[in-house]
């Protein structure tokens, strides 16, 4: 992820002093019509997950629990500068027992494995030996009994660093590995690409190079895939990034590609983010999901499954995105994916957006006598909000480089939006971009915000009502669960010490240097403890040191299955029910509710013996 520092920045930056909303009006934030039968919410929407191979097993199996994420799609990387395929197949397996299939997404050439980071972006010397490397391991995994479905050409081109090249060496390479790849594999396998980076502005610029190019060597990609980080959830909904690609692949002759969201989260680790953690990642997670609902996307791979080891060295301390941390505990982001695949099961019903903000969302699904209605109030970086929409709506950005003093000074009001010196068509679109700044800044300062639903279609009676915010459905809010999380959670390197000892046992060594070996391993991380294992000062045997290592790969493996689908079934970790009282106030004609920044509620209906309203 990159973030886009344009002049409206600083629009964000004087916000901050902000003004308060203004007053509501008496019109409702939605309208919704369950008397309407509308589409389905595709399956591979909130079914979707990235998996870097670093998983444990008993982590799938808590997942997929959680979810069923039957229809949706597993994103594993196969990244070549860092090492040639090996644990991507144990990978996808796990994910075919969760009941997905597997999209593949091979990026870096194994030419250049081992390169420095800044020159990862290296293109493969020879476009048919790199395509037939891809090639050759996606037939072992299929061979294998691995489910590949989709095979995603790079990652992030449109990164400084992720290709170097132009974006027209990238389209001919793209173009030309998938014709060498459509011969090699097998019809059923989807090809497409490249996970760009954004779906807004550059991004946009980028696809319609890489669109030019395949047109130009007749290749027809089956998909088209990009990222999003850190904006408004609604931005895809709002500024059409789905319909733009799609109207740019029209133009060039490939007719309706699927359009996928290959990798998204609330936001990346610099160096932590505490909203991956806890509520905020889990209110996002909904707002996403609920607004892709409306648009051509067809699945959304939440990035990733389980915390790095690489860059978390805690359990919830916003070091890494996994949807549970190293340990196997958690997060909230699960419980706003459970929220979200209760609501989805239905077909969806008309949602008019009538006087709501774009950081409130609704999801309003209904079949026969049950239905349900799901609303989120998220945020993301109010300058990238923006940013989004003078690009939609046509402003050429790089007009104002160099003048952030000049921006500041128009949003601080010490003189007009002339003084920036743009065209004059523009004027409103820096008006709107302030405007859209404050409503960003005010709407997050509320402690109450009311949400006023109206519908047709019958009055129903609410039988279940679900909360997440900062107090329900997080666990990091409940005492219990984080006393269960230290037992079964943090503990389990202490187990597998313990389970550790018989083991050596067993292969010869005495009770004095299983005894010396548990000394040296008696406190720190698991890796903390590998370290000083094998630091020659420590004093143990080589083939000691070996059989140590081996064994606690193993026994680590073990405890940590068990970990996580306890946790997840725990009370403190699962949807918080409320009582409707709590959270509303019924009317002739809908519903009022209060849904402060960051938080979501599920509201389950039921129209038995409703009559009919379709008025």
């Amino acid at each position: 992820m990159k973030l886009v520092f344009s002049p409206l920045f600083f629009l964000y930056l004087i916000a901050l002093n902000g003004n308060s909303l203004s007053a509501q009006s008496d019109a409702p934030e939605f309208f919704v019509d369950f008397s309407t039968a509308g589409k389905e919410v595709p399956q591979g929407i909130g079914a979707g997950i990235n998996d870097l191979s670093n998983a444990s097993e008993g982590v799938w199996k808590a997942w997929s629990e959680a979810i069923r994420p039957e229809g949706g799609l597993a994103r594993i990387w196969l990244n070549y500068t860092m090492g040639p395929m090996a644990k991507q197949v144990q990978a996808g397996l796990y994910a075919k027992e969760a009941g997905l299939k597997v999209f593949l997404v091979v990026v870096g050439a194994p030419e250049n494995q081992g390169v420095p980071h800044e020159r990862a972006g290296t293109p493969p010397k020879s476009v048919d030996a790199w395509a037939k490397q891809v090639s050759g391991d996606v037939h072992t995994l299929l061979k294998a009994g691995v489910p590949v479905e989709y095979v995603e050409i790079w990652n992030e081109p449109d990164l400084e660093g992720r290709w170097l090249g132009t974006m027209e060496s990238f389209g001919a390479f793209f173009a030309k590995a998938g014709k060498y790849l459509r011969k090699s594999l097998p019809s059923h396998i989807r090809l497409g690409g490249p996970g760009m980076a954004s779906g807004a502005g550059p991004g946009q610029t980028y696809f319609r190079a890489l669109l030019k190019a395949c047109a130009q060597h007749r290749f027809q990609p089956d998909f088209l895939s990009y990222h999003f980080y850190s904006s408004y959830p609604s931005d895809n909904e709002c500024y059409e990034y789905a319909k733009r690609i799609q109207q740019s692949a029209d133009e060039f002759g490939i007719p309706e590609p699927e359009l996928i969201l290959s990798e998204w989260n609330i936001d990346l680790p610099h160096p932590t983010a505490p909203e991956c953690d806890d509520h905020r990642a889990g209110t996002f997670y909904i707002s996403m999901n609920s607004s892709l609902a409306r648009t051509s996307v067809s699945h959304s791979l939440f990035f990733f499954l389980q915390d790095g080891f690489w860059e978390a060295k805690k359990d919830y301390a916003g070091q890494s995105v996994g949807v549970f941390t190293l340990n196997g505990g958690p997060k909230a982001v699960l419980n706003g994916m459970r929220m979200f695949r209760k609501a989805s099961q239905y077909p969806q019903v008309s949602v008019e957006r009538k006087n709501a903000p774009w950081n409130l969302t609704c999801l309003a699904t209904r079949s026969g006598p049950r239905g349900y209605l799901l609303l989120a109030n998220a945020f993301g970086y109010a300058e990238k909000r923006a940013y989004h929409y003078v690009e939609w709506a046509g402003m050429d950005m790089s007009m104002y480089k160099g003048k952030n003093q000049l921006v500041r000074g128009f949003v601080d009001g010490k003189y007009g939006v002339e003084r920036l010196g743009g065209p004059q068509k523009d004027q409103s679109l820096w008006e709107e971009g302030k405007r859209l700044i404050l409503e960003t800044r005010a709407e997050m300062s509320l402690e109450s915000r009311p949400v006023k639903i109206e519908w047709a279609g019958g009055k129903p009676s609410v039988t279940g009502v679900w909360l997440l915010d900062q107090n329900h459905s997080n666990p990091l809010s409940n005492q219990h669960y984080l006393q269960e999380f230290k037992r079964w959670g943090t503990e389990n390197v202490q187990r597998a010490v313990d389970l550790l000892g018989p083991s050596l046992k067993k292969n010869g060594y005495s009770n004095s240097d299983i005894a010396k070996a548990k000394a040296v391993m008696s406190q720190g991380t698991s890796l903390e403890m590998m370290k000083a294992v094998q630091d020659p000062q420590n004093g143990l045997d080589p083939r000691l040191v070996a059989d140590i290592v081996r064994g606690m790969r193993f026994h680590l493996k073990e405890v940590r299955s068990q970990a996580p689908r306890r946790l997840a079934q725990h009370p403190g970790s699962e949807l918080s029910e409320v009582s409707a009282q709590s959270v509303l106030k019924s009317s002739a004609r809908g519903v009022l509710l209060d849904l402060p920044p960051w938080s979501s509620v599920l509201l389950e209906l039921s129209w038995e013996n409703v009559p009919e309203d379709r008025g």
